[in-house]
């Protein structure tokens, strides 16, 4: 029920920063991770992955560029 699947990526240790700051403990995102799909095979599924290893900011501007180039 959708044209494209986008994957929203980000570095590990941005995300055991990320996860850390919600006060989770290292195991709890190595658990989630493991229930869930890989990532190579999210990637391999997405027509777009969006890079989210930065600012929110730069996070805004790459989904709109990637939202700009569909001609939207």
């Amino acid at each position: 029920f959708c044209d494209e699947i986008w994957f929203v990526d980000a570095p590990l240790t941005v995300r055991q920063a990320r996860a850390a700051a919600r006060g989770w403990e290292p195991s709890e995102l190595s658990a989630r991770e493991a229930a869930q799909p890989t990532l190579e095979s999210k990637r391999a599924l997405a027509a777009r992955v969006i890079p989210n290893g930065g600012s929110r900011e730069e996070l805004q501007a790459a989904v709109r560029a990637a939202w700009a180039a569909l001609g939207a």
